[in-house]
Formats: structure tokens, sequence, C-alpha cells
């Protein structure tokens, strides 16, 4: 699921996401309700029922084009590369704090 959660995102459909066991890079982006709809194991059926009420139409209109802008913006090659690449170097500044810069030089 986690994997194909930002291809959802573009697909011009409301997305209801069951909370994950595994979290991507770009989650921290996504706000529940307005780039997709929240649910739980739970409460799934009675999320459905929400999302799928006329008169609900309106909001998941709204969610799914915040959810397509998202998409436009950060689903391409080059911003997961330049996410990839933050997180690398998010990394590497947290071991240099961890060990107190004792990295060996190249």
């Amino acid at each position: 699921w986690s994997a194909r959660f930002h291809s959802l995102l573009c697909t011009n459909s409301i997305v209801i996401k069951i909370s994950p066991d595994f979290i991507e890079q770009y989650y921290q982006d996504l706000k529940p309700n307005v780039h997709y709809v929240p649910a739980r194991i739970e409460n799934l059926t009675q999320v459905v029922e929400y999302v799928m009420e006329e008169g609900n139409d309106a909001e998941m209109k709204g969610i799914v084009e915040k959810a397509n802008e998202w998409c436009h913006g950060n689903a391409s090659k080059e911003s997961f590369a330049r996410r990839a690449g933050t997180a690398l170097d998010m990394y590497r500044n947290s071991m240099e704090q961890y060990d107190g810069g004792r990295w060996m030089k190249e």
C-alpha cells in the first residue's frame, strides 16, 4: 500500500487511506482530509459511506483537487531523487553528531 500511495493521489479519484505500518519520505507533506480521507479498519465502512454520500460531493472534489495539486508538484522522478538526497544528507548529519565527526575521510 505505502509504495503506491503517491500514485493513487494522481488518479483523479478520492483516496481512502488506512493508517500505514510504514511511512514514505513524502508523508509529512500530506494532510488528512486535505489530500486523502483517513480511515482505520474499525471505521472503514463508515468512512466509505461518508465519502459516497451525495451531500459530501463538494468536499470530496476539493480533496481530489488538493491531491492532484500535490501529485503534479511532488510525484516526479526528480522530486523523489531530491527527497532521497535530502534524506541522505539528514542521515549523514545525524551520524556526524552521533559519533562526534569521527567518520573516515575520503
